[in-house]
């Protein structure tokens, strides 16, 4: 029988959608983490439509830099960990 007290105890995990920052030998269902990062950027889109509408030019810099700011994250994700793609 599986053991699945790891599910009973990290179930808010899945609730809040942010099992794509856990460790994926951590997740519950690791197809789920597509959800999370779906939740993740309708919340991130939806806050930088009502930026726009209060401010057109503050919304712009902040799609920019955000634009600029995820690949560099990445990047440095990926430099500092060691990750390889071979």
């Amino acid at each position: 029988m599986p053991d699945f007290s790891y599910f009973i105890r990290s179930w808010w995990h899945n609730v809040l959608y942010i099992q794509n920052f856990l460790d994926m030998k951590d997740i519950c269902c690791s197809w789920t983490w597509y959800l999370a990062c779906e939740m993740q950027f309708y919340l991130l889109i939806t806050v930088l439509l009502f930026l726009y509408v209060r401010s057109e030019r503050f919304a712009k810099f902040v799609f920019v830099t955000l634009a600029l700011g995820f690949p560099v994250v990445g990047w440095l994700c990926y430099y500092y960990n060691g990750i390889t793609f071979e």
